[in-house]
C-alpha cells in the first residue's frame, strides 16, 4: 500500500479491521444523533403539556378575564420510520428490529405526574448495536491453544514404547525491500518412553556440521559423553528416565546476521 508516496506494510486483515473501526464509530455517532433527537422530541412534548396545564388553572382560578377562544385537542401524527429498502442486509434488519423494541409504548390520553424511565446511553448504543457489538473483531487465541492441547492427548495413543520428537522454530527479521537482516533458529529434543523396560536408554546423536549453533543439554544427563561422543544418557547410569513424561534433554540456537549467510 502507497500512501503519499511512502510504503507501507499492512496485509488484508489490517485493512478491513480498520475499515469495521471507522464503520463501527460511524455507527455510534449515528445512534447518539438519534437519541438526542428523541430526548429533544420528549422534552418539547413536556414543555408543551406543562404550558397547556398552567394556561387551565390561570382560567380556572379567574386570573385571566378575557375570554379564551376553545381550545380543541390535536392530534400529533408519531414519527414516520424511514422506508426500507428490499435489499437491505442482515445487520440493518437486527439493527431495526432492535431499535423498534427499545422505543416506549405510546399511552393514550394525558397522564399526570407520571415520569418516563430512560436509560443509559450505553445501554441504548449497545441495545441497538445488537449481538454484534460483542463479538470481538480478531478471535482470541487461546480459543485455538485449548483445541491444540486437547487434540494432544489423541496423538498419543499411537507412540509406541520410545518416542523422540524434534521441534524447530525459525525467526528471521528482513527489510522493506526483502533482504534479509538476521535470523534465529531455536529447537529442542523431547523424549517420551512409555515402556518402563526402555528407560535406561542411551541416544547417539549424529550431528554433523553445526555451523556454531550452541547445544545444551539437560541437567541431569552426562555432560561428558554429550560433549566427547554425542550421546545422551543420564550422569547416574543406575536410574532411568522418568516414563509416560515428555522431557526435553536436548536444547540447540544458531543466530546469525545476513553477513555470516
Amino acid at each position: 500500500l502507497v500512501t503519499l508516496g511512502y510504503r507501507e506494510n499492512l496485509t488484508l486483515s489490517q485493512i478491513k479491521t480498520f475499515l469495521d473501526m471507522e464503520s463501527h464509530e460511524e455507527r455510534i455517532q449515528d445512534i447518539i444523533s438519534r437519541n438526542k433527537e428523541l430526548e429533544a422530541t420528549e422534552e418539547r412534548k413536556r414543555k408543551a403539556k406543562q404550558l397547556e396545564m398552567q394556561r387551565k388553572e390561570a382560567t380556572r382560578s379567574g386570573r385571566s378575564n378575557m375570554p379564551s377562544a376553545p381550545s380543541y385537542p390535536t392530534y400529533t401524527p408519531p414519527p414516520t420510520q424511514p422506508a426500507v429498502t428490499d435489499t437491505y442486509d442482515s445487520y440493518n434488519a437486527e439493527k431495526n428490529k432492535s431499535f423498534q423494541k427499545s422505543l416506549p409504548a405510546r399511552s393514550k390520553g394525558m397522564q399526570l405526574g407520571k415520569k418516563t424511565k430512560t436509560t443509559s446511553m450505553f445501554e441504548q448504543v449497545r441495545g441497538d448495536l445488537g449481538p454484534e457489538a460483542e463479538a470481538p473483531l480478531v478471535p482470541s487465541a487461546p480459543a485455538a491453544s485449548a483445541s491444540v492441547q486437547a487434540a494432544a492427548p489423541a496423538v498419543s495413543s499411537d507412540r509406541e514404547g520410545l518416542h523422540i520428537t524434534v521441534a524447530e522454530t525459525i525467526s528471521a527479521k528482513l527489510s522493506r525491500e526483502g533482504s534479509l537482516e538476521s535470523f534465529e533458529v531455536k529447537g529442542d529434543l523431547q523424549l517420551r518412553i512409555t515402556d518402563p523396560s526402555l528407560t535406561q536408554v542411551q541416544l547417539a546423536l549424529a550431528l554433523g556440521d553445526t555451523h556454531g549453533a550452541q547445544l545444551n543439554s539437560h541437567p541431569k544427563v552426562d555432560k561428558a559423553a554429550f560433549k566427547n561422543d554425542k550421546i545422551i544418557q543420564l550422569t547416574d547410569t543406575s536410574k532411568g528416565f522418568p516414563a509416560n513424561n515428555s522431557i526435553g534433554v536436548m536444547r540447540w540456537r544458531l543466530a546469525a546476521k545476513a553477513e555470516d549467510i
